[in-house]
């Protein structure tokens, strides 16, 4: 639950107690942000290979928007590659579907990193 009111108050809400209250209050927030101030929330979760199962659910009903028409935030998973088999059990099925693209980074090799680290 710390996670979910702690995403409540960086969109300037005071979080509610029950949870499918406070699900409702950051969809709402993320739909004034779209809508009332033209701004699109990004959300950058790392480390999702580590994610429960339940957390992955209720990612999934956090972000279930009416997604037809637009879409009013952007949300990044990463993580490492078998969480792509994670989201692709049956439990997760609803938002493995919602996923509208997927990357996957190539490995790094210490040739290509010195000449990135080395640039400034």
């Amino acid at each position: 639950m710390d996670f979910y009111r702690g995403l409540a108050l960086g969109l300037g809400e005071e979080p509610k107690y029950r949870k499918v209250d406070l699900f409702r209050q950051i969809q709402q927030a993320i739909e004034r942000l779209y809508h009332e101030r033209r701004i699109t929330p990004v959300f950058i979760l790392d480390e999702m290979h580590f994610a429960k199962d339940a957390f992955l659910q209720d990612i999934a009903i956090l972000f279930n928007f009416e997604m037809d028409s637009t879409n009013p935030f952007v949300l990044i998973l990463a993580g490492l590659p078998h969480l792509q088999g994670k989201l692709r059990l049956h439990q997760h099925r609803p938002l493995d579907q919602r996923i509208i693209m997927r990357y996957r980074m190539g490995r790094w090799r210490r040739k290509r990193w010195r000449a990135t680290s080395s640039i400034g």
